[in-house]
């Protein structure tokens, strides 16, 4: 069927799907003479939610507040496509670890605990991240876990 809306719809998708990309600025980055940062990210699959969930939920009662920004740093080294610094220079997020002197092996989560400065910086760029993925904010990976506490 010539003409159909059908036609191209691929093309279609996946040129929505890049629109999906976003920017987000990394707290305190940019201030005091150091160079801005920010993260380009996509969405993140449900199943990376329920992950970070996961990690909060088998955390005894002490171990809690780590795990919720363990989580959090989960969420946000799944998304991020590219570390932008400075405004120019775009590296990966295994790159950037490596600028920040982590050692080899340093996982994802680590380069992101290691950029956000205060503890609720992960936190904060997570939420963004779930709402950017289409959930909204009827998922909070502390909800749960902190109810009635």
């Amino acid at each position: 069927m010539a003409g159909s809306i059908l036609d191209g719809l691929k093309a279609q998708r996946d040129a929505l799907a890049v629109g999906l990309s976003n920017r987000l600025a990394v707290p305190e980055w940019g201030s005091k003479g150091s160079p801005t940062l920010v993260l380009r990210v996509k969405p993140v699959e449900r199943s990376v939610i329920l992950m970070a969930q996961k990690i909060v939920s088998e955390a005894g009662r002490r171990h809690r507040a780590d795990a919720a920004e363990e989580a959090a740093a989960v969420i946000v080294s799944a998304a991020v496509t590219a570390v932008i610094v400075g405004g120019d220079v775009e590296v990966s997020l295994k790159e950037f670890g490596e600028h920040l002197e982590l050692p080899d092996g340093a996982s994802g989560s680590d380069v992101v605990r290691e950029f956000c400065l205060k503890p609720g910086d992960a936190d904060s760029l997570a939420q963004k991240i779930t709402e950017l993925s289409g959930f909204g904010a009827e998922i909070d990976v502390l909800d749960e876990e902190f109810a009635g506490e």
